[in-house]
């Protein structure tokens, strides 16, 4: 995640959000009463998702099950935002329901989580990293096709007993002369 407020926002710990066409200002959680709201996340997405299952292989009740899906986390957002707004800047549920969209909503929701994970996408791009560099360690070094491999007494710097020194030629410009 990453915090895109403008700089007076961020020095006044505020998110500034359109809703409804109105321009709207909620106030950031401190870290303390924040950290109460996380749970509360982490309760609500951190479960098991069963309720999430899209049921059926295609067809009519896999359609219902994704939106009976999009549905249960448009609730669940909305809820969560809600709950965040402790000092009541976006008028509560009735005013939110009656005059915003999901997407407003979802937009509010993903900018409160860039200011309270803000190492969330670093997070998870070394995790993404490390994965990519696990299997590059699982996987056996091959030199790409066409690509001679470097004879052995220039492999270590050690040339192998029995090889014979190499010959400067007339063109060679490290040699004395």
């Amino acid at each position: 995640m990453d915090d895109r407020r403008p700089e007076d926002a961020v020095a006044f710990g505020v998110i500034p959000v359109r809703m409804g066409g109105e321009p709207l200002l909620l106030r950031t959680r401190k870290i303390a009463s924040a950290r109460t709201w996380k749970l509360e996340v982490a309760e609500r997405f951190g479960m098991s998702l069963p309720r999430f299952d899209i049921a059926g292989a295609g067809g009519a009740d896999s359609v219902l099950s994704v939106m009976q899906m999009g549905d249960l986390a448009s609730e669940a957002i909305l809820d969560l935002v809600l709950s965040y707004d402790t000092e009541g800047a976006l008028k509560g549920r009735e005013w939110v329901e009656a005059n915003a969209d999901d997407g407003e909503v979802y937009r509010l929701f993903r900018a409160i989580l860039d200011v309270h994970f803000p190492f969330a996408r670093d997070a998870w791009g070394i995790v993404t990293e490390l994965r990519r560099l696990m299997d590059t360690a699982s996987t056996p070094s091959q030199p790409p096709q066409g690509v001679p491999s470097p004879p052995a007494a220039l492999s270590n710097g050690h040339s192998t007993p029995g090889a014979s020194d190499p010959t400067p030629s007339s063109s060679d410009t490290t040699s004395p002369r």
